[in-house]
This record gives C-alpha cells, sequence and structure tokens, in this order.
C-alpha cells in the first residue's frame, strides 16, 4: 500500500509550518495586483502591500488553477510513489476544483486509480482545517479510499462564519449580488454569512454594527462547538486587533486559544480588507 499524501491550493492559508507539521503539500495560487504578475508560492506579495493596493482601489485579480498546473503539481507525488487525497477549494466558489477532476482523471490513464478530489465545501484555512484533519486521520494505516470517505465527511462537519468591512468586494467578483451590497451598504448593516452546506457563500444574520457582528461571531462559536476537534481557527484580513478580540471571546467562553492566521492575499482579494472569519467543528454547518 502506498503512502498517502494530503494536498490542498494555496487557498487554503495554511502556513509553512503548518503545511511542515501536517505534511500537506500545496499549490500555489497566481494573482494581479494593478498590472503586477504574483504567485503565493513562488513570487508572493506581504499581506501589508496588497492590502494597501486594494484599499488604494487598484486593480487586482486571481486566476484559477489551470488544468495543466494542476495535473504537474499532481504528477510530482505520484512519481515519488504518493496516492493523493486533495482537498479542493469549494467547487460553488471557484471552477479550479473541476480542473483538479480533470487533471486526476488524464493521470489516471498513466498512473492508475491513485487520486483522490475531495471539496472541502469552504475556503480559506476552512479548506486548510479539513487538510488537517484528514493528516491526522491518515495514520499509514488507511486505505486511500478510507482517507477520502473521512475527508468528505469531516468536511460537512466544519462550520465557517465571517464578516467582511465592505460588500463591494463580495459583489465584484459575484460571491453576492451588486443589489445586496448596495442595500446592505445603505443601511450599514454587517452581514454574518457562512459556507453553507453546498459551499456557497450565504448570509445567516443581519447586524447593524461591526463591533456586534464579531460578538456574534465569537457567540456562534461558544454556543455551537462539538468535540471533534479542539482547534479553532481565526482568519483576518489586516485586522488583527479585531482577531485579538474575537479570539478573547472564544478563550473565556470556551477556554481554548485558537490559532490566528492571515487570510490569503487570494481569498482576501474577494473579501477585501477587514474580513474576519472563524472556523471550527460542529455537528452540522452553522
Amino acid at each position: 500500500m502506498n503512502k498517502i499524501l494530503i494536498t490542498a491550493e494555496g487557498t487554503c492559508d495554511l502556513t509553512p509550518e503548518l503545511c511542515s507539521k501536517y505534511n500537506i503539500e500545496i499549490v500555489g495560487m497566481n494573482l494581479n495586483v494593478d498590472g503586477v504578475e504574483y504567485n503565493t508560492k513562488t513570487n508572493p506579495i506581504s499581506s501589508e502591500d496588497f492590502y494597501t493596493a486594494m484599499k488604494a482601489d487598484k486593480k487586482v485579480s486571481t486566476s484559477l488553477v489551470n488544468e495543466y498546473d494542476a495535473k504537474e503539481f499532481l504528477e510530482t507525488y505520484l512519481k515519488q510513489g504518493y496516492d493523493i487525497v486533495h482537498i479542493g477549494f469549494s467547487r460553488n466558489l471557484s471552477g479550479t476544483f473541476n480542473n483538479f477532476i480533470s487533471a486526476s482523471e488524464q493521470l489516471k490513464e498513466v498512473y492508475g486509480d491513485r487520486i483522490r478530489i475531495v471539496d472541502s465545501l469552504t475556503a480559506c484555512i476552512g479548506q486548510g482545517f479539513a487538510a488537517i484533519l484528514v493528516s491526522q486521520y491518515n495514520d499509514g494505516t488507511k486505505s486511500l479510499d478510507e482517507v477520502a470517505n473521512y475527508a468528505k465527511e469531516i468536511s460537512t462537519h466544519i462550520s465557517h462564519i465571517f464578516i467582511v468591512d465592505s460588500l463591494k468586494y463580495l459583489a465584484r467578483t459575484g460571491r453576492i449580488s451588486k443589489l445586496t451590497a448596495g442595500i446592505g451598504t445603505l443601511l450599514q448593516i454587517k452581514p454574518v454569512l457562512h459556507a453553507d452546506d453546498e459551499g456557497r457563500l450565504t448570509n445567516i444574520q443581519k447586524v447593524i454594527s461591526r463591533k456586534k457582528s464579531i460578538q456574534v461571531l465569537g457567540q456562534k462559536v461558544i454556543d455551537t462547538k462539538n468535540n471533534l476537534s479542539d482547534i479553532i481557527f481565526i482568519a483576518h484580513a489586516n485586522c488583527m486587533d479585531e482577531a485579538m478580540l474575537l479570539s478573547n471571546q472564544i478563550e473565556q467562553g470556551l477556554n481554548i486559544k485558537p490559532i490566528i492566521v492571515d487570510m490569503s492575499v487570494i481569498i482576501g482579494c474577494h473579501t477585501g480588507p477587514g474580513a474576519l472569519a472563524v472556523f471550527y467543528t460542529s455537528d452540522k454547518r452553522v
């Protein structure tokens, strides 16, 4: 039985230290900032520079991982003798997932049935969280299908709730409608959003103030977290002070100190500066 490797895309927000700790391999993602090309793995831009550019209304965009790059990435590890479980970015948020499916089908003709592509139904460090839990399950005694089936099951128990400072970025990239964004901005509504059971972004509560919306995030974690994992992640887009406030609220309520990570520039391109998200396990998705 071959060793099984867990992989994901650069949207998963795992730090190099976490990737090393849990033996997870990441494919880099491309983005363009004011006409300059970057890659999260080979030619990164700092979060500070990226969000400064966004605040100055510089043009920013991201690219899918195309079939060729997905195939090349996966083939690297097949050649090293690994079977692969790839934890993908939600297929309802990006076409990258389908490109990995296509790449795996092409590789199957040469290397056999040694790849499983699993939809994490989420994004950001939620995707990374799924990869970590699957890596922990992958103890060397499980078959490829056992690990893949666990990945499918655990993804349904990872809650992903978040707020943004401005709705215009989600509207610009089609994650929410421009009408919804316009009404929300006009009424100064700060919606609490989540990734639903199909991996789509939807509103779960409307809050008037930013401070109140942060409190809502924390209370939902306190009220609904289960015992599947003691890990809680907070991801922030250039708003560390508020991430600390959220962390303190959760720690006081659950006696668990969340891990705070920078929200990747790939995700930040769609949420904008000021996005704040929390990820944890629950009986069902909040």
